[in-house]
């Protein structure tokens, strides 16, 4: 199996080497404690590779993901143009009120 290395040396020890290409990989957990941090820092070190990523989220708007990229030093938006047109995505989720009847 192919393997996509995180960019982070020790995730991608504990990892056996990073994530399986073509997997698909949930970060869940409670409010504050990185997994936006860590998921910018794989996405970025992969944007770098010229390997294509997503991230979706339930919280953020995409502004406010490139926003918090930026304040820790990743400018998304310069990177973007920088690699292969549509390498990586964030898609925000809103959370709508269901009706019941």
């Amino acid at each position: 199996m192919d393997i996509i290395p995180t960019g982070i040396e020790s995730l991608d020890r504990a990892l056996s080497g990073g994530f399986n290409r073509g997997s698909t990989v949930l970060i869940a957990g409670n409010p504050g404690i990185g997994k936006t941090h860590l998921m910018l820092h794989v996405l970025y070190n992969n944007m770098k590779r010229d390997l294509k990523g997503a991230y979706v989220s339930f919280a953020e708007i995409k502004g406010q993901f490139y926003e918090g990229a930026l304040n820790q030093g990743i400018d998304l938006r310069m990177m973007r143009r920088k690699v292969s047109s549509g390498s990586m995505t964030c898609s925000p989720c809103r959370r709508r009120s269901l009706r019941t009847s």
